[in-house]
């Protein structure tokens, strides 16, 4: 073997050596042992090479103890010493630690990439009253309210409330999110204040819950962990923030029972501490008139229920009137003591007939968490008294004026009237005035009838402009293109008085009624919920379509009613 072959196998053979010799390790190291119980331990497990962090597996020490945190974290670093170079890596994980339990437990053995580190065991010591009151930083508590006393069911409301008292000195609190399988969690308002507590002044916070079991068993609230750290100045630069101690507490894991629903009667399942109904109105109710909108809202408030578990209103049809129903608005509003849901259905009531307007009574059938029983919410129902359109209104006035002016006036006849030794005398005289006074008063009648008449198909045939049928037909085609909704409806009624200035057109109704096509009244009542409910928006091309067939159908009607130009009227009419 010559002299260079043996100096490489001395090489090899250090080589090999120095990989055994400085193969990786994995430690484990705590900064406190023996602890007190609620006291926070500080784990270190190290690796000297670089590895990904989840390979790190925590089971089994989450049986003795409680993780509150885990910070993983690397290093690269070169040295050169005598010009050597050396390459170190390592990797990191601190684990903030409660224990669950007094006595002697065990931190387990952790395997990374093959390589195993030494159990640790740590003492784990009760503390006495004193020492507790001296030296606990964080206490919490969790409790329910009245689960002993209530038969609990499917979407009842239950109250969870959570009390921190923590020492002044304690910063960064956290909190774990509660999540509770098998129901729904509503985070409540958030109270705060201090306390004094064996001459110590601490802070509290209590977190309050409503929370909604979906179905019927056992609902599992787990255990909540609060931290804090005591000491030291937070900084971004220190990730495992070791200017600090780490302190925390839990709650005490609870169980609770739901029973399953009572007989529903057929009623819709609607639980809650107590529900009432009431009404609003968003104009006068004494001046309801045909034809023309008024909104009624109706609010269904449920305390110790979400909105969205409140049932809608029965839709009650009734043929005195239209109604265009909104969206309805759900709100809910949050206190220590829970939720309080309320549903506002609102609606456009458009009475098509002037007398009495009955609204029948709205009942819903909910449960009393309570009291343990089926009860009502009851809206009564409501009388109004529509009034008529404005032109049937201005129609009666003259037809009562007619009558008012055609009676005699009794009062001046008797003031007339002679002695009785006169009237004797003179009787003839006097019965030929009075014949001659009442064919004056038939003449004025009918004299004022007509006019009267005249006057108001005036009033409801010409519009605003003064336009003639094709001007109001290109101001109805004008407003089609703005959209308006209002403006298409305003534009619409103009131009059908001035079509058919004999017919009177009081609404959308009547113009309606002056056609035979089903597609234009669809068209017409998807304008009116447009207008009273936000509907979807209008085809306008199928409306003008609609409505250019019913101007033809109009121009038809005139021309039978004129005589054509230069024919004589016959001379025996039938």
């Amino acid at each position: 073997m010559t002299q260079f072959s043996l100096k490489f196998l001395i090489c090899l053979l250090l080589l090999l050596t120095n990989s055994f010799v400085y193969g990786a390790t994995l430690s484990s190291r705590v900064d406190r042992n023996p602890i007190k119980i609620n006291q926070t331990l500080t784990l270190t497990v190290q690796l000297d090479e670089q590895v990904n962090s989840s390979n790190l597996d925590l089971t089994e020490l989450a049986k003795d103890f409680e993780i509150l945190a885990m910070v993983p974290g690397s290093n690269n670093s070169v040295s050169i010493i005598n010009g050597q170079t050396t390459r170190l890596s390592t990797t990191t994980w601190r684990i903030t630690l409660v224990a669950k339990r007094e006595g002697a437990l065990t931190i387990p053995a952790f395997t990374v990439n093959g390589v195993s580190s030494a159990p640790i065991s740590v003492q784990v010591n009760n503390l006495s009253a004193a020492e507790l009151a001296e030296r606990q930083a964080i206490e919490v508590t969790l409790t329910i309210d009245d689960t002993d006393n209530l038969n609990i069911r499917p979407g009842e409301q239950i109250i969870i409330n959570v009390e921190l008292s923590a020492a002044t000195n304690v910063r960064n609190l956290r909190a774990e999110e509660l999540i509770i399988a098998g129901a729904d969690v509503e985070p409540l308002e958030q109270q705060s204040g201090q306390r004094q507590e064996n001459g110590i002044i601490r802070e509290i916070i209590i977190l309050s819950y409503a929370i909604f079991p979906t179905s019927a068993g056992q609902i599992d609230v787990p255990a909540q962990t609060f931290t804090g750290t005591i000491g030291g100045r937070s900084s971004f630069f220190d990730s495992f923030n070791s200017g600090g101690q780490q302190v925390g507490s839990r709650t005490v894991a609870q169980t609770i029972n739901v029973d399953e629903r009572p007989d529903n009667n057929g009623n819709v399942w609607f639980p809650a501490n107590d529900v009432s109904i009431e009404s609003t109105w968003s104009g006068d109710t004494t001046q309801i008139r045909v034809g023309e909108p008024i909104t009624r809202s109706i609010a269904i408030t449920a305390k110790g229920q979400r909105a969205n578990a409140i049932p809608p209103l029965k839709n009650i049809s009734q043929t005195d009137y239209k109604t265009y129903q909104d969206q309805p608005q759900l709100e809910n509003t949050k206190s220590a003591q829970g939720l309080v849901g309320v549903r506002i259905e609102s609606e456009a009531i458009v009475p098509s007939a002037s007398g009495e307007l009955i609204l029948a009574e709205q009942r819903i059938s909910w449960w009393d968490n309570l009291t343990d029983q089926w009860r009502e919410a009851v809206l009564p129902a409501q009388i109004l008294m529509v009034l008529p359109a404005i032109g049937e209104i201005s129609q009666e006035q003259s037809t009562q004026n007619f009558s008012a002016n055609s009676a005699p006036n009794t009062a001046q006849l008797n003031q007339s009237t002679p002695n009785s030794s006169l009237t004797n005398t003179n009787n003839w005289w006097w019965q030929l005035a009075t014949i001659c006074l009442a064919l004056i008063c038939l003449l004025q009648f009918y004299f004022l009838r007509n006019r009267g008449v005249v006057a108001v198909k005036q009033e409801l045939t010409t519009n605003d402009t003064g336009l003639n049928e094709s001007g109001a037909w290109d101001q109805f085609q004008h407003s089609l293109k703005g959209g308006d909704a209002r403006v298409i409806r305003k534009q619409l009624l103009t131009w059908a008085r001035s079509a058919m200035p004999n017919e009177t057109i009081l609404n959308i109704d009547m113009v309606s009624s002056l056609s035979n096509s089903p597609t234009l009244k669809s068209e017409l009542n998807q304008l009116d919920k447009v207008i009273y409910s936000n509907g979807e928006a209008i085809n306008t091309e199928q409306l003008i379509a609609q409505i250019d067939d019913l101007r033809e159908e109009f121009k038809m009607a005139n021309k039978k009613q004129q005589p054509l130009a230069g024919e004589l009227a016959p001379l025996y009419p039938a």
